[in-house]
């Protein structure tokens, strides 16, 4: 989580992975929700109490944390370039 905010903070990101991230925001977002994600499923999830009485938070939680995961695998390719919206040979 730490490195979750740092990265969205000041654009810094752990030395073992700084070389393959092209943008440090996006996956400080992803880092904050998957460890979110994964925080619900553990201590809200299946584990906790009766069986699936709290399932939907489970399948809550692990799907957060997918989607963190995903925004983290997503920060490894280049973003567009800002002129791209707008392009000049489109008609």
């Amino acid at each position: 989580m730490v490195t979750g905010v740092a990265a969205i903070a000041t654009g810094w990101v752990p030395p073992w992975g700084g070389s393959r991230i092209m943008r440090p925001r996006l996956w400080g977002y992803g880092t904050l929700l998957g460890s979110v994600g994964i925080s619900g499923y553990a201590f809200l999830g299946p584990l906790n109490g009766a069986p699936f009485a709290h399932m939907p938070l489970a399948a809550t939680g692990f799907g957060l944390y997918l989607a963190g995961t995903a925004t983290q695998l997503s920060a490894r390719r280049p973003g567009r370039p800002r002129d791209a919206a707008a392009t000049k040979d489109a008609f």
